[in-house]
C-alpha cells in the first residue's frame, strides 16, 4: 500500500479527518509567533531603503557644505603674493583691474583674473594662477609655481621671478590691488 500508514485509531496521519490534539503552547510563544508574522520580512522595503539612503546623502552633503563653508576660500597671504607677481608678467607701466581672488585647481592654489591696460590703451584679459606652500597656521606662504592663461612658467623663468623679483633686496614688490583700491577714490565725483 502506497501512502501514509494508519494510526492506532485506524485513521491516516495527516488525513483531513485527523483531529489529534496538539499540546498547548505557552503564551509567550504565541505572542512571539504573532510578532514574527506581523513583521513577515527582514530589513527595510525598497522604498524605505531608498528614502533612508536619500536622507543620509542629503545630511552628508549638508555636513560637507557646512564644513567647506567654514574654510577660508582663499589664503589672504597667498592672494597678496600672487597679486605681486602680476606686474612682472606684463609690460612696464601697465594699469591693472583685478577681480577677486578665487580658489585654484588645488587646495593650495589661488587664481586671479585681471585686465591689463598698456600705455597705448590696449586692454588684455589675463589670468594668473599661483601654487603655494604654507605653514600650519598659514602665516608664512612660499610661492611654488605660477601659471598664466598660456600655461605654467618654465622652471628657469619661475626661478628668476622668485629670486630676482619677489625676493629682491629693495623690499617686496608693490601689490597692484593697493593701487586699484586708491584709484576709484581719487576719481569719485564730488571729492
Amino acid at each position: 500500500m502506497n501512502g501514509p500508514a494508519p494510526n492506532a485509531n485506524g485513521k491516516m496521519d495527516g488525513a483531513p479527518g485527523d483531529r489529534r490534539e496538539q499540546p498547548a503552547r505557552p503564551a509567550s510563544d504565541v505572542v512571539a509567533t504573532a510578532a514574527g508574522a506581523r513583521a513577515g520580512r527582514r530589513g527595510l522595503s525598497r522604498a524605505e531603503g531608498f528614502s533612508a539612503i536619500g536622507v543620509g546623502v542629503c545630511l552628508g552633503l549638508a555636513g560637507v557644505g557646512a564644513w567647506w563653508g567654514l574654510q577660508p576660500a582663499v589664503n589672504d597671504r597667498a592672494a597678496r603674493l600672487c597679486r605681486t607677481v602680476i606686474p612682472a608678467l606684463n609690460p612696464a607701466d601697465a594699469v591693472f583691474s583685478l577681480a577677486e581672488p578665487r580658489p585654484g585647481a588645488s587646495r593650495s592654489s589661488v587664481r586671479i583674473a585681471y585686465t591689463a591696460q598698456t600705455p597705448d590703451g590696449r586692454l588684455r584679459s589675463r589670468e594668473v594662477s599661483c601654487r603655494y606652500a604654507a605653514n600650519k597656521d598659514g602665516a608664512q606662504v612660499r610661492l611654488t609655481g605660477v601659471a598664466t592663461e598660456r600655461g605654467p612658467l618654465a622652471e628657469a623663468n619661475f626661478y628668476f621671478l622668485r629670486r630676482f623679483y619677489l625676493e629682491a633686496s629693495d623690499g617686496p614688490p608693490p601689490d597692484p590691488a593697493a593701487a586699484q583700491a586708491v584709484a576709484p577714490r581719487q576719481q569719485a565725483p564730488g571729492q
